[in-house]
């Protein structure tokens, strides 16, 4: 007798919050009261990222698919030089 798959149960989004109640952001914890620098404003459709880190995170996106060979240690190792070299 066939066995019946289970369905997976929905992944529900837990929102971040700082002590005093503030949303934070999944990737960089920026709040209302502490923001990027520049200030950033929320995502559309995204409870708690922020746009700074949405417009990130496509960016990376887009570089993965359209880089020849996307390497993600090769990409950190240069933005660590960029930061130590205060080029950011």
């Amino acid at each position: 007798m066939p066995t019946k798959r289970k369905q997976p149960k929905p992944r529900v989004a837990v929102l971040r919050h700082d002590r005093d109640g503030l949303v934070r952001c999944r990737v960089c914890g920026c709040t209302d009261r502490e923001p990027c620098c520049p200030p950033c404003s929320w995502a559309p459709q995204e409870a708690d990222l922020c746009a700074f880190c949405l417009t990130a995170a496509r960016v990376l996106a887009a570089w993965q698919q359209c880089a020849h060979r996307a390497n993600w240690t090769a990409l950190r190792r240069e933005v660590s030089k960029l930061i130590e070299a205060g080029g950011v």
